[in-house]
């Protein structure tokens, strides 16, 4: 999230700049109003490609010396690689 809003930052910056120095005719509210929904439209994206798997989430109580602590744990999705076992039904035969 903070390298969305840093890239936001700069590039509304950059583009005011460019319009300043190379007296390009462009809107102070289009650009910002452009650069905001570009920020949000990457966060969004940001937070749905997580991985997680919501599906195995696991509700954790511990506690130390000052505090109780209730922690809803989310594993991360875990693509798994299908183990293939190859089965000989011919039994080898000699090479010469």
């Amino acid at each position: 999230m903070i390298a969305v809003v840093s890239a936001a930052l700069l590039n509304a910056i950059l583009n005011i700049l460019a319009v300043l120095s190379f007296e390009i005719e462009l809107s102070l509210t289009e650009l910002l109003v452009e650069t905001a929904v570009s920020a949000i439209i990457a966060m969004l994206v940001t937070f749905l490609m997580r991985g997680l798997d919501y599906s195995r989430a696991e509700k954790v109580q511990f506690e130390d010396d000052e505090y109780y602590y209730y922690v809803k744990a989310v594993p991360k999705m875990h693509v798994t690689t299908a183990s293939r076992t190859v089965k000989r039904i011919n039994s080898p035969r000699n090479r010469r």
